[in-house]
């Protein structure tokens, strides 16, 4: 996932806030909180103003993505803050990344949520209509930014887990073959109640010549026995492991692996 993504993210939670009262440039909750970090909104000095620029601001702010700080109450200062960072325009043959920012200098802005790849952008705008919305627009006729921050990935937060592995009581694998029919003559073989505790399994894409075929006797605690865990903390399983260990009087396997938090 994309920077980008997190930002309309940030915005589809908003959609169909309203003005109240429409054409009032105010509304109490998202609307009110997007003008307020400018000072601006009901009771300040300014006092409601209109607010797709604030907007998109909001949406970056909640996301926690730099937006360089382009976005603004005046949308003609969005064009001039784009100007001062080199335009910030897509790259050659680059689709608009979501997240971007489409502008109208002086009269108004949205960010993108797709490029169709049609010439047309699927968007999402505040203020307009009077309200947070979806719409469609066509690319040659808006100027487009893009943050460098919205084409960076987000960091896939990761932990460690632990557990460990009893492998005299892991299945019994069998094969394999490069035939399932084979396979399936050894397996009619087998006693009926060995015969309840088989899983086949295949070993590559079915149909390809590299194609194998196997099956393992689950044993009759069933399928997980020989795995205990896992836990988040490797003193944890070292301690569970000890006690399986000696109540047993064998070692075991220890394992651990990273996966997504």
């Amino acid at each position: 996932m994309s920077k980008g993504l997190l930002v309309v993210k940030e915005a589809i939670k908003s959609l169909g806030t309203k003005e109240v009262p429409l054409g009032s440039n105010q509304g109490v909750g998202f609307i009110n909180d997007a003008q307020k970090f400018w000072n601006m909104g009901p009771g300040t000095v300014y006092g409601p103003q209109p607010w797709c620029g604030m907007a998109v601001d909001k949406w970056f702010r909640d996301a926690s993505v730099d937006d360089e700080n382009i976005p603004h109450p005046a949308v003609a200062q969005m064009c001039a803050n784009a100007d001062a960072k080199g335009g910030k325009y897509p790259k050659s043959g680059e689709r608009v990344p979501p997240g971007s920012i489409i502008m109208k200098c002086g009269i108004h802005t949205e960010i993108v949520e797709e490029d169709t790849g049609d010439g047309y952008l699927n968007c999402i705008g505040g203020n307009t209509d009077n309200m947070v919305k979806r719409t469609r627009r066509k690319k040659s006729e808006w100027r487009v930014c893009v943050p460098d921050a919205v084409r960076e990935p987000v960091p896939v937060k990761t932990k460690t887990i632990y557990w460990f592995e009893d492998l005299r009581k892991k299945p019994d694998k069998k094969g394999p073959w490069r035939v399932r029919a084979n396979r399936e003559r050894v397996i009619k073989k087998l006693p009926a109640e060995i015969q309840k505790r088989v899983r086949r399994i295949r070993i590559g894409k079915e149909g390809s010549k590299n194609a194998k075929y196997a099956f393992e006797i689950i044993p009759v605690g069933g399928a997980k026995t020989w795995e205990f865990g896992p836990w988040d903390s490797r003193e944890v399983r070292e301690a569970e492991l000890a006690k399986y260990e000696k109540a047993n009087g064998y070692k075991v396997r220890r394992r651990a692996k990273v996966v997504p938090a």
